[in-house]
């Protein structure tokens, strides 16, 4: 399975000219109404691409980790060290990096004031992660069994999440559709010597 989220289709990939095996997604399996009524229409476009990825196969397992060239779009750090808390983005477009120091301890988190939403129960094992659809305003999730949580690495733009986790051993993408306003972090489970890092892009 390349991706768990609600949104991505069709990959391909290369080699690019360092050797490394790159793919790229397309961001694309809404539904005739999802499709209809999605706010995009009005610039000309309905779906996008995926972040390349870097494909490595090690210790018999897939990992998918975003191209380290992304790291130079980082414009400042913000961190959240309470144990629970809120940050606020300056707008859709950002990146949380979350290293944990107890992989078996819950977790939420929610972004875009409620928009996406991810939660990790160590005692079930489910990773869960929510989005509000945009077409009839109804929750879908997608989860995975996890024994353990040690670190995400989420990229939001405007319109499009992707959820790195445990450095590549899965990835959520989907497509979400929200006011701009509604640029609220929320979360909740952090222990101490933890830190979200908040970085816009």
């Amino acid at each position: 399975m390349f991706d768990y989220g609600i949104d991505f289709y069709s990959p391909q990939s290369f080699v690019d000219s360092r050797g490394r095996r790159i793919m790229t997604g397309w961001m694309s399996r809404m539904d005739a109404g999802q499709e209809e009524s999605c706010p995009t229409r009005a610039h000309g476009y309905i779906h996008c691409l995926s972040l390349p990825r870097v494909l490595t196969w090690e210790d018999g397992a897939l990992r998918q980790r975003p191209v380290p060239e992304l790291l130079s779009l980082r414009r400042f750090l913000r961190t959240g060290t309470a144990l629970s808390g809120s940050l606020n983005a300056e707008s859709g477009h950002f990146e949380l990096v979350l290293k944990r120091s107890d992989p078996f301890s819950p977790l939420d988190l929610t972004l875009r004031s409620g928009t996406v939403g991810i939660h990790y129960d160590p005692q079930s094992s489910r990773f869960v992660v929510t989005r509000k659809n945009w077409a009839d305003g109804g929750t879908q999730f997608r989860e995975i069994r996890l024994g353990s949580l040690t670190d995400l690495d989420i990229f939001s733009d405007a319109s499009a999440a992707e959820i790195f986790v445990n450095d590549g051993q899965a990835v959520f993408s989907m497509r979400y559709f929200t006011a701009p306003e509604n640029d609220h972090i929320e979360y909740a489970g952090l222990v101490p010597g933890e830190q979200l890092e908040y970085y816009a892009i």
